[in-house]
């Protein structure tokens, strides 16, 4: 939720939300990858793809429960959320079931033993990571009634300049959240490029694609509301540290993706 998302929502209230191949050689790739694959193993539900009515478009909680299409929905909507940061930890998701699925077609191949033991952990960590996507979905909804509440003080209350400034940094928090999590997943994706079936590496590639969507728009939530902090200092800070790591994230993309692409990509005669 973006603090212009609040000024909009105040202004309109008060005017009236192939086959299989043994993996090759990457010693020297694989020694760049340090990441620490933590063992979860929480259930996690998915949205149904039923048609339903647009409800949603009118309800505020709950929206990681809500179908699909209700989703849809109340995204194109003029309700306040869900809004960006919601369809950044949406898109998170998705990357980390991706990472999963890669996973879950890859263990107990045979060609892959060597890595079972690996795999397992991936697969329980994306299933985490995707489980608290889904929940940062609410979380960002959340953050936007005290931001609205903020602006919505009259401008020669002495109270107003403090609140809004606690508003804007709670705000912050949630894609702040979507941001490190859809990294997370990046990580797997790297890992799991490596050492998944090379029948379905191409989901590796979209994974990645939707986990780096997801950190760069989140971070556009992040950014709209560090624009307009009154603590100087704080804001370039909070602004600093997303960009870097909306580089990293870019940057961790494009090498899964140059591997997905030159495993993929036919060579002409």
């Amino acid at each position: 939720m973006t603090s212009q998302q609040a000024t909009q929502h105040t202004t309109a209230r008060e005017d009236t939300a192939q086959h299989d191949v043994t993996p090759q050689d990457t010693t020297s790739e694989q020694a760049k990858l340090s990441e620490t694959v933590q063992h979860h193993t929480e259930p996690h539900d998915v949205p149904s793809e039923q048609a339903q009515p647009c409800e949603a478009a009118q309800q505020q909680s709950a929206l990681q429960h809500t179908t699909l299409n209700d989703f849809s929905c109340a995204l194109a909507s003029s309700a306040p959320t869900p809004g960006g940061g919601g369809a950044a930890a949406l898109a998170g998701a998705l990357g980390s079931n991706l990472v999963e699925m890669v996973g879950n077609l890859t263990t107990g191949k045979k060609k892959y033993a060597a890595f079972e033991d690996e795999l397992q952990r991936i697969i329980a960590t994306a299933e985490d990571l995707s489980q608290k996507l889904r929940l940062a979905i609410d979380e960002d909804a959340a953050a936007f009634a005290p931001l609205a509440k903020a602006y919505g003080i009259p401008k020669d209350n002495p109270t107003r300049t403090e609140t809004l400034e606690a508003a804007l940094r709670a705000a912050c928090k949630p894609p702040m959240h979507i941001i490190e999590l859809a990294l997370r997943a990046l990580n797997l994706h790297e890992r799991m490029a490596l050492i998944g079936s090379r029948l379905v590496i191409s989901d590796c590639g979209a994974g990645a694609v939707l986990c780096n969507a997801a950190v760069n728009a989140a971070a556009f939530s992040v950014f709209a509301n560090t624009k307009l902090m009154a603590d100087e200092t704080y804001a370039l800070h909070v602004q600093e540290t997303t960009q870097r790591t909306v580089v990293e994230a870019h940057d961790k993309t494009q090498r899964i993706c140059a591997m997905v692409t030159r495993y993929l990509i036919r060579e002409g005669r």
